[in-house]
């Protein structure tokens, strides 16, 4: 309903779901529902990390345009997990250069007590080392109740549209799903 960093409009509020709206068990917490926030960050930066120590609500987080790659992803993590969080980090392109030198990306951050479940593809969860993890897409296995669940999280290159480098993404990403066969959920910023 809102952004990663605001909140609601006037609007928003009104077909937001209130604490009283949740269905509750006996001991009064929300059941049989998973909060996800999702968001185009535009970067890993200091408004991010703020929100990301402060979030309260929502236990999975999935985000694109990170613009992190190598030491700026282990960077990154370092920090959720000082946090409570798990980070799972696609690398941004190199643009080649200058003062931004990544552009996309995209990850998701879990916190600590969600379980997670091991990928059939093979990898390590644990340690953030997923074998679903492309060029600026990333898969994230959940366990709920009786099901798994594959949680994707893309950036598709601006300007493309569904040609070249997006079409490599979209059948990396593509591949792996259909390989996996469990259902899945895929937040993106399409660019298309």
């Amino acid at each position: 309903c809102t952004s990663l960093a605001e909140e609601p409009s006037e609007d928003e509020a009104s077909t937001c779901p209130s604490e009283s709206d949740k269905p509750k068990s006996k001991r009064g917490k929300a059941t049989n529902q998973v909060v996800l926030k999702g968001q185009n960050i535009t970067c890993y930066g200091e408004n991010f990390k703020e929100f990301l120590e402060a979030e309260k609500e929502a236990p999975i987080l999935l985000v694109t345009e990170l613009h992190l790659k190598g030491a700026g992803i282990r960077k990154s993590r370092q920090h959720a997990e000082a946090h409570q969080w798990r980070a799972f980090m696609a690398p941004a392109t190199s643009t080649g250069g200058g003062a931004r030198q990544a552009a996309g990306g995209g990850g998701g951050f879990v916190k600590n007590h969600v379980q997670l479940a091991q990928h059939t593809l093979g990898g390590s969860p644990e340690r953030g080392q997923l074998p679903g993890t492309g060029n600026d897409w990333t898969v994230i296995a959940l366990r709920m109740r009786k099901a798994t669940i594959l949680v994707a999280v893309a950036y598709f290159t601006c300007g493309v549209g569904a040609r070249g480098v997006n079409v490599v993404k979209f059948n990396q990403l593509r591949r792996y799903l259909l390989l996996d066969g469990r259902p899945f959920l895929l937040f993106a910023d399409w660019n298309m």
